[in-house]
């Protein structure tokens, strides 16, 4: 099983696949430049 997810991108597309991930318990962590990064996805991952 998988237990952290680190995704190398600050595009909002990714929204929904870190909502499903965290859904299965998975921990989402987003590695990328916080001033090109979405909103959202910060919200989002852990």
């Amino acid at each position: 099983k998988v237990d952290t997810i680190i995704i190398l991108s600050g595009d909002a597309d990714y929204v929904e696949l870190v909502r499903h991930l965290k859904s299965e318990g998975v921990r989402v962590e987003i590695a990328a430049v916080e001033r090109t990064t979405a909103r959202i996805l910060q919200e989002e991952a852990d």
